[in-house]
Protein backbone atom coordinates (compact mmCIF):
# COMPACT_ATOMS: atom_id res chain seq x y z
CA UNK A 1 0.00 0.00 0.00
CA UNK A 2 1.44 3.66 -0.71
CA UNK A 3 1.11 6.24 1.22
CA UNK A 4 3.13 8.85 -0.24
CA UNK A 5 0.30 11.77 -1.15
CA UNK A 6 -2.62 10.88 0.60
CA UNK A 7 -2.35 13.79 2.00
CA UNK A 8 -2.15 16.14 -0.43
CA UNK A 9 -4.99 17.42 -2.39
CA UNK A 10 -6.22 16.49 -5.69
CA UNK A 11 -4.82 17.90 -8.91
CA UNK A 12 -7.76 17.74 -11.26
CA UNK A 13 -6.47 17.54 -14.91
CA UNK A 14 -7.73 20.80 -15.36
CA UNK A 15 -6.51 21.82 -19.24
CA UNK A 16 -7.46 18.68 -20.26
CA UNK A 17 -10.87 19.58 -19.26
CA UNK A 18 -10.47 22.43 -20.34
CA UNK A 19 -9.83 20.88 -23.92
CA UNK A 20 -12.43 18.55 -24.09
CA UNK A 21 -14.59 21.08 -23.72
CA UNK A 22 -13.61 22.99 -25.84
CA UNK A 23 -13.68 19.50 -28.04
CA UNK A 24 -17.68 19.66 -27.74
CA UNK A 25 -17.24 22.78 -28.82
CA UNK A 26 -15.55 22.25 -31.83
CA UNK A 27 -17.62 19.60 -32.90
CA UNK A 28 -20.75 21.67 -32.15
CA UNK A 29 -19.50 24.62 -33.88
CA UNK A 30 -18.69 21.99 -37.18
CA UNK A 31 -22.31 21.49 -37.11
CA UNK A 32 -23.37 24.56 -36.81
CA UNK A 33 -21.43 25.59 -40.14
CA UNK A 34 -22.72 22.14 -41.52
CA UNK A 35 -26.10 23.83 -41.14
CA UNK A 36 -24.98 27.34 -41.82
CA UNK A 37 -24.03 25.62 -45.58
CA UNK A 38 -27.63 24.36 -45.82
CA UNK A 39 -27.59 21.22 -44.03
CA UNK A 40 -30.96 21.36 -41.63
CA UNK A 41 -30.39 18.55 -39.69
CA UNK A 42 -27.28 19.85 -38.19
CA UNK A 43 -29.35 22.15 -36.02
CA UNK A 44 -30.59 19.16 -33.79
CA UNK A 45 -26.86 18.27 -33.65
CA UNK A 46 -26.15 21.55 -32.44
CA UNK A 47 -29.09 21.31 -30.00
CA UNK A 48 -27.75 18.08 -28.60
CA UNK A 49 -23.98 19.10 -28.74
CA UNK A 50 -24.96 22.33 -26.65
CA UNK A 51 -25.93 20.21 -23.53
CA UNK A 52 -22.88 17.92 -24.02
CA UNK A 53 -21.08 21.21 -23.83
CA UNK A 54 -22.81 21.94 -20.66
CA UNK A 55 -22.40 18.86 -19.60
CA UNK A 56 -18.40 19.35 -20.08
CA UNK A 57 -18.60 22.72 -18.40
CA UNK A 58 -19.78 22.01 -15.57
CA UNK A 59 -17.44 18.99 -15.10
CA UNK A 60 -14.61 21.39 -15.34
CA UNK A 61 -15.78 23.78 -12.58
CA UNK A 62 -16.24 20.83 -10.28
CA UNK A 63 -12.23 20.10 -11.12
CA UNK A 64 -11.70 23.59 -10.58
CA UNK A 65 -12.75 23.88 -7.55
CA UNK A 66 -11.29 20.69 -6.20
CA UNK A 67 -7.84 21.92 -7.64
CA UNK A 68 -4.95 22.62 -5.09
CA UNK A 69 -2.67 24.25 -8.09
CA UNK A 70 -4.15 25.01 -11.87
CA UNK A 71 -1.68 25.37 -15.00
CA UNK A 72 -3.89 28.85 -15.19
CA UNK A 73 -5.63 31.21 -13.06
CA UNK A 74 -8.43 30.11 -11.69
CA UNK A 75 -10.33 32.87 -12.88
CA UNK A 76 -8.66 33.20 -15.96
CA UNK A 77 -10.20 28.84 -16.94
CA UNK A 78 -13.86 29.88 -15.26
CA UNK A 79 -13.95 32.79 -17.58
CA UNK A 80 -12.26 30.82 -20.83
CA UNK A 81 -14.84 27.98 -20.03
CA UNK A 82 -17.77 30.51 -19.86
CA UNK A 83 -16.69 32.10 -23.28
CA UNK A 84 -16.64 28.24 -24.83
CA UNK A 85 -19.72 27.60 -23.81
CA UNK A 86 -21.25 30.95 -25.09
CA UNK A 87 -20.21 29.98 -28.52
CA UNK A 88 -22.50 26.88 -28.71
CA UNK A 89 -25.51 28.87 -26.89
CA UNK A 90 -25.24 31.52 -29.18
CA UNK A 91 -24.85 29.16 -31.98
CA UNK A 92 -28.25 27.17 -30.89
CA UNK A 93 -29.94 30.38 -30.30
CA UNK A 94 -29.18 31.59 -33.75
CA UNK A 95 -30.42 28.31 -35.20
CA UNK A 96 -33.88 28.86 -32.54
CA UNK A 97 -34.20 31.56 -34.15
CA UNK A 98 -34.04 31.03 -37.86
CA UNK A 99 -36.37 28.75 -37.86
CA UNK A 100 -38.90 30.93 -36.06
CA UNK A 101 -38.79 34.03 -38.29
CA UNK A 102 -38.44 31.30 -41.30
CA UNK A 103 -35.51 33.20 -42.38
CA UNK A 104 -32.37 30.57 -43.72
CA UNK A 105 -28.83 31.07 -43.79
CA UNK A 106 -27.13 32.73 -45.93
CA UNK A 107 -23.63 33.22 -47.55
CA UNK A 108 -22.56 35.40 -44.98
CA UNK A 109 -23.40 33.51 -41.85
CA UNK A 110 -22.07 30.59 -43.37
CA UNK A 111 -18.45 32.39 -43.69
CA UNK A 112 -19.15 33.20 -40.36
CA UNK A 113 -19.51 29.67 -39.22
CA UNK A 114 -16.59 28.60 -41.33
CA UNK A 115 -14.03 31.63 -39.32
CA UNK A 116 -15.75 30.21 -36.17
CA UNK A 117 -14.53 26.63 -36.33
CA UNK A 118 -11.18 28.28 -37.83
CA UNK A 119 -10.78 30.40 -34.78
CA UNK A 120 -12.01 27.27 -32.29
CA UNK A 121 -9.14 24.96 -33.93
CA UNK A 122 -6.58 27.64 -33.42
CA UNK A 123 -7.75 28.05 -29.73
CA UNK A 124 -7.10 24.24 -28.85
CA UNK A 125 -3.80 24.44 -30.85
CA UNK A 126 -2.89 27.38 -28.01
CA UNK A 127 -4.17 25.31 -24.97
CA UNK A 128 -2.48 22.20 -26.38
CA UNK A 129 0.73 24.11 -26.30
CA UNK A 130 0.32 25.94 -23.13
CA UNK A 131 2.48 23.57 -21.43
CA UNK A 132 5.15 23.17 -23.83
CA UNK A 133 5.62 26.41 -25.90
CA UNK A 134 4.52 29.67 -24.88
CA UNK A 135 5.16 30.80 -28.14
CA UNK A 136 3.22 28.61 -29.99
CA UNK A 137 0.26 29.13 -27.55
CA UNK A 138 0.67 32.86 -28.40
CA UNK A 139 0.52 32.41 -32.26
CA UNK A 140 -2.36 30.09 -32.13
CA UNK A 141 -4.14 32.57 -29.96
CA UNK A 142 -3.66 35.50 -32.00
CA UNK A 143 -4.69 33.51 -35.12
CA UNK A 144 -7.93 32.48 -32.80
CA UNK A 145 -8.71 36.10 -32.47
CA UNK A 146 -7.60 37.23 -35.93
Amino acid sequence: MRSRGWFLPKQPDVLGLLRRQLAVTIEGVEAFAAWANGNEDAATTVREIEHRGDAAKWELLEALREAFVTPLEPEDVFALSRGIDWILDYARDLINESEALDSPPDAELAEMAGLLVEAMRHLDEALAALDSSGETATEAARAAIK
